[in-house]
């Protein structure tokens, strides 16, 4: 049980980093929280899910929270780099082409 509660630990210190670059984290987190809270009243009350299904879900809420953050950040980076944007309003070039030619 120690070294559960010591990998709980190391967990939590690598999410909370985690959660300041992945937007989507930690409603991700919250979600996963949730669906486990129900599994266990579930089972409680006698149904029973499968385990590789609850494995599914767990990973696949995470993965979509971690892709979706990655995304956004991509989106930034693009719309911030200048680079990426095409002709200003008035037809003129964007500052980075400017530089370019």
């Amino acid at each position: 049980n120690i070294f559960a509660i010591i990998g709980l630990r190391s967990l939590y210190s690598v999410l909370a980093s985690a959660v300041q670059d992945l937007a989507y984290l930690e409603r991700s987190v919250a979600i996963v929280l949730g669906f486990v809270g129900v599994k266990l009243l579930a089972q409680g009350a006698g149904f029973k899910l499968d385990t590789m299904l609850s494995l599914g879900i767990v990973t696949s809420v995470l993965g979509v929270g971690v892709g979706l953050s990655l995304y956004e950040q991509g989106r930034a980076g693009a719309g911030a780099d200048g680079a990426a944007a095409g002709p200003g309003v008035d037809g003129t070039p964007a500052p980075a082409a400017r530089e370019q030619q």
